[in-house]
């Protein structure tokens, strides 16, 4: 839903918008490290041991670009956010070294898998599971799905005593035409729907249908900060890194005309993936594509001195003692001129901002999948209405209702 404001204010949106506010703070370091990345050969020309080349199914290759540190307890996994879940254990991958893992094929030793179970015919193309294929009686339990963008996956590992994550990735973020031009659109998964039948290896070439790195491996801050006080009528502030670097959250519910008692707000402040260039394997990339924000960066926030990272800022409310949610929160009253507004105090590492925005979305934005799948469910939308110079001072203005997520942006 848009944020109503008067033609004035709608002409000043606008104008600030397009700004480019100068903020003379440093680019210093970054809260995260890339160490490698996620490919997917999908019936390519990629050889995998004796099974040979332009396999029917998924093939996930996973590197390693450290020179000196093996990535160790790696885990695979499908449907970190719900619908179809299931695990693969990564064999150790050794210093610019690969793992493969074919789901049909490879093998982990566990036992209950369902996307990652083996194939019943290992004695060719019919063993690897052929995820194009949602319900083929030929192929059997190989041919079983899923293929959908929206489906989800996520990479864990440690690298030494650090954590290595890619972040929740999902097909729609890579798809695109197929390598041999057949198919228009293609996921890494040879859908949606069966979209991998015309492509395939070629006499002229060994094209094949897809080829792409769809994740980034980085090592995550551990950055995390939750405070928790009761909700004034008016303005609450919540102070969210102490006496480290300015990240504050304030709250200002008297333009709402909304009433209440008994409500405890609870903000957390908390690191997510992104990336410096234009990549898709990570969290910031995968929660905007396929919305008006795709192509956007996030805006980084100083969380330690000198350490800037992607921040989301999640903001739920219990009434009377009850659970913690977004839907909580007191709502905007029904006046066009009503709202909530939320400002956010920080320090970022860009010498310019362009195009400065504000994205509000569900409690579970970064992870949902229903109803309507993803972008969907995310509900995002543009609160943006003013920025400040000095410690960056980025103001939205929510109606109706403070319903959870909140990303400050940037149009590179």
């Amino acid at each position: 839903m848009k944020v109503t404001m008067s033609a004035p204010c709608l002409k000043s949106w606008l104008l600030l918008a397009s700004l480019i506010v100068t903020i003379s703070v440093p680019r210093l370091g970054q809260a995260q490290a890339s160490t490698g990345s996620i490919e997917v050969c999908y019936d390519c020309a990629k050889f995998f041991g004796d099974f040979g080349n332009f396999l029917d199914g998924p093939i996930f290759l996973i590197h390693n670009s450290s020179s000196s540190s093996s990535i160790t307890n790696g885990v695979l996994t499908i449907g970190p956010g719900g619908g179809l879940t299931d695990s693969f254990n990564v064999p150790t991958i050794p210093p610019l070294g690969t793992a493969q893992v074919a789901p049909g094929i490879s093998n982990d030793g566990g036992t209950g898998h369902t996307f990652f179970a083996l194939g019943t015919d290992c004695s060719g193309r019919s063993c690897i599971r052929d995820t194009s294929d949602l319900n083929n009686p030929e192929i059997g339990p190989n041919g079983i799905g899923p293929n959908g963008n929206d489906t989800q996956f996520e990479f864990t590992g440690r690298q030494g005593s650090k954590a290595v994550d890619s972040g929740v990735f999902t097909p729609a973020a890579t798809q695109g035409p197929s390598l041999d031009g057949t198919v228009s659109n293609i996921n890494f998964l040879g859908g949606p729907a069966n979209n991998d039948g015309p492509c395939g290896p070629q006499e002229e070439g060994p094209q094949g249908c897809f080829d792409k790195t769809v994740a980034t491996l980085s090592i995550p801050s551990t950055f995390s900060k939750t405070l928790t006080q009761p909700l004034s009528q008016t303005i609450t502030t919540f102070n969210l890194n102490g006496t480290g670097p300015v990240l504050k959250f304030t709250v200002d519910m008297s333009p709402s005309g909304a009433t209440f008692s008994n409500v405890t707000m609870r903000v957390k402040d908390f690191w997510i993936t992104d990336s410096p260039s234009p990549s898709f394997g990570n969290q910031y990339d995968s929660l905007v594509v396929g919305t008006p924000f795709q192509g956007t960066k996030c805006l980084h926030q100083e969380i330690t001195a000198g350490t800037f990272a992607c921040v989301v800022t999640l903001v739920q409310c219990s009434v009377n003692g009850g659970p913690f949610s977004g839907a909580n929160c007191p709502d905007a009253g029904p006046g066009v001129d009503q709202f909530i507004e939320a400002k956010f105090e920080f320090l970022n590492d860009l010498s310019s901002i362009n195009g400065p925005g504000l994205i509000e979305g569900t409690d579970n934005a970064l992870t949902c999948t229903t109803p309507g799948g993803r972008p969907a469910c995310e509900n995002l939308r543009n609160v943006f209405f003013s920025i400040g110079s000095g410690s960056t001072i980025i103001v939205g203005h929510v109606k109706p209702g403070l319903h959870s997520i909140f990303v400050p942006f940037y149009t590179p």
